[in-house]
């Protein structure tokens, strides 16, 4: 349940988003 959560809870973290897309 990644994938659902990533757009939806690191989409309010945009800092989270960019570490999130080097890790994906």
């Amino acid at each position: 349940p990644i994938r659902g959560i990533i757009p939806r809870a690191y989409r309010s973290r945009a800092d989270h988003s960019r570490a999130y897309r080097s890790c994906a």
